[in-house]
Protein backbone atom coordinates (compact mmCIF):
# COMPACT_ATOMS: atom_id res chain seq x y z
CA UNK A 1 0.00 0.00 0.00
CA UNK A 2 1.50 3.17 -1.25
CA UNK A 3 0.58 6.39 0.97
CA UNK A 4 1.88 10.21 0.65
CA UNK A 5 1.37 12.74 3.01
CA UNK A 6 2.26 16.21 3.83
CA UNK A 7 2.23 17.45 7.20
CA UNK A 8 3.67 20.30 9.33
CA UNK A 9 6.39 18.24 11.26
CA UNK A 10 7.96 14.98 11.26
CA UNK A 11 7.03 14.43 15.27
CA UNK A 12 5.97 10.95 17.09
CA UNK A 13 2.80 12.21 16.53
CA UNK A 14 2.84 13.05 13.34
CA UNK A 15 3.93 9.81 12.04
CA UNK A 16 1.89 7.29 14.44
CA UNK A 17 -0.96 9.05 13.32
CA UNK A 18 0.02 8.31 9.82
CA UNK A 19 1.05 4.71 10.90
CA UNK A 20 -2.58 4.32 12.05
CA UNK A 21 -3.91 5.62 9.01
CA UNK A 22 -2.34 2.74 7.18
CA UNK A 23 -3.27 0.67 9.51
CA UNK A 24 -7.76 1.46 9.66
CA UNK A 25 -6.76 1.38 6.00
CA UNK A 26 -6.52 -2.46 5.96
CA UNK A 27 -2.02 -2.57 6.01
CA UNK A 28 -1.50 -5.42 8.63
CA UNK A 29 2.22 -5.22 8.68
CA UNK A 30 5.12 -3.49 7.06
CA UNK A 31 7.74 -5.30 5.89
CA UNK A 32 10.47 -2.24 5.32
CA UNK A 33 10.12 1.37 6.72
CA UNK A 34 13.08 3.04 5.16
CA UNK A 35 13.69 6.41 6.89
CA UNK A 36 16.66 8.71 6.65
CA UNK A 37 17.04 10.14 10.80
CA UNK A 38 13.23 11.32 10.88
CA UNK A 39 12.10 12.94 14.06
CA UNK A 40 10.04 10.07 16.44
CA UNK A 41 9.89 7.47 13.50
CA UNK A 42 11.53 4.94 15.48
CA UNK A 43 8.98 4.80 18.18
CA UNK A 44 5.75 5.58 16.55
CA UNK A 45 6.37 2.36 14.79
CA UNK A 46 7.03 0.19 17.15
CA UNK A 47 3.84 1.85 18.85
CA UNK A 48 2.04 0.84 15.62
CA UNK A 49 3.47 -2.28 14.72
CA UNK A 50 4.99 -3.90 17.56
CA UNK A 51 6.35 -6.90 15.23
CA UNK A 52 8.15 -4.32 13.35
CA UNK A 53 11.65 -4.69 12.44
Amino acid sequence: MLNITIGKNDRSKYWLGMLNDLKNRGEQDILILCADGLSGIKESITEAYPQAR
